[in-house]
């Protein structure tokens, strides 16, 4: 089963994360530590989002939680 997660910062801009992601060599890191989903995280804790595209065959993504 597919999950997606949609987040809005403060500005009002929208990022979708979708787990399907990892099926296509992404890799999710959540405060620098790998994760094999992100389903679990809500958008009210993320303080920000980072996408690393330099390696296209493994683009990773990194989430920065509020503290």
């Amino acid at each position: 089963m597919q999950t997606s997660t949609t987040f809005t910062d403060e500005e009002g801009n929208t990022t979708t994360v979708s787990d399907q992601g990892v099926k296509y060599g992404y890799e999710f890191y959540v405060d620098g530590i790998k994760k094999a989903s992100i389903a679990d995280i809500a958008s009210d804790d993320i303080e920000s989002i980072e996408v690393d595209k330099q390696d296209p065959n493994h683009p990773k993504v990194y989430i920065t939680l509020k503290k």
